[in-house]
């Protein structure tokens, strides 16, 4: 299987049986907190998650599932943050502006 971006370049290893991704993974400091905020702010529906050792939510976004997980968020120091993250896309994005606005999370966001 060739890569999209490189004409011919092939997918090494099992790349080519991989068809998808299953899940993304998110450790948060405050479940409640940060479950409102994908639910609340984001409108992301809330699904099913076995229970666990460890507090947390999942989410499905898309094609694909979220899953918050209770713990010690990496962050590192300095002011070049490189950090994990999860890009959503949408085909609005002044529409989605707008309703930020008008929602007045207590959160920073930005637009690329």
């Amino acid at each position: 299987m060739m890569l999209h971006f490189r004409k011919f370049h092939e997918r090494r290893g099992i790349g080519p049986r991989i068809t998808e991704a299953s899940h993304m993974a998110i450790t948060v400091r405050d479940v409640g907190v940060s479950a409102a905020f994908y639910s609340d702010v984001l409108g992301l529906p809330q699904i099913e998650r076995p229970n666990f050792d460890r507090f947390g939510a999942w989410f499905t976004c898309g094609n694909i599932e979220l899953h918050l997980i209770k713990g010690q968020p990496f962050v590192p120091s300095g002011e070049d943050l490189i950090v994990p993250h999860l890009a959503i896309e949408t085909d609005n994005v002044n529409a989605c502006m707008a309703k930020l606005d008008a929602m007045d999370p207590p959160i920073e966001y930005q637009t690329n």
